[in-house]
């Protein structure tokens, strides 16, 4: 069933593909979304629902996609509290202190958070992250990315239920390659 999947209408082939930072013997599949998307709000309880039923050789990961600007801002934030303030609770966040404020109703001390957010590893990371993101080809979130090498958008799957079948399919398509290899 896997080989009935098209590249162009089902998924992007992404040449060259990207290393992935799984385990040697698993397969990643990495969200690539913005806490800004909405669609990426819409397809968050989708992924709750799905990830526990991912097999023990599946590594999920989420890639925040730093486009710059605003995207910026929310890359290296806490997943849930920041969706729900945006999305559900409407809150503007526009700068590192708002997100900080939002951190410290969860609990964080909002001077280590900041600090936090301003230390050289944390721009590395988000460095890292545009990098990746762009070595994905991606130019919109929300997107799952199975192994490196295989890029589904939300548009191009057409609904949350077929994109997260389009992964399946490309998961167990890894997995055969893998045992032949």
């Amino acid at each position: 069933a896997a080989d009935a999947l098209q590249p162009g209408r089902d998924y992007t082939l992404i040449e060259p593909a990207v290393a992935t930072t799984a385990p040697p013997g698993s397969i990643e599949v990495v969200e690539v979304f913005g806490y800004s998307c909405g669609a990426c709000a819409a397809l968050q309880p989708h992924i709750d629902a799905w990830k526990p039923g991912l097999p023990d050789d599946v590594v999920f990961r989420y890639q925040p996609a730093a486009f710059g600007g605003a995207w910026d801002l929310y890359a290296d934030a806490a997943h849930a509290p920041v969706f729900v303030a945006v999305h559900s609770e409407r809150r503007s966040i526009e700068s590192v202190e708002d997100i900080a404020a939002l951190f410290a109703e969860h609990g964080a001390d909002p001077q280590e958070f900041l600090a936090a957010m301003n230390a050289m590893s944390t721009h590395a990371r988000l460095a890292r992250a545009k990098q990746t993101v762009q070595a994905y080809g991606s130019t919109g979130t929300p997107e799952l990315v199975i192994n490196g090498r295989y890029r589904i958008g939300a548009r191009q799957a057409g609904s949350h239920a077929r994109m997260l079948e389009i992964a399946n399919r490309l998961i167990e398509r890894e997995r055969a390659a893998a045992a032949v290899r």
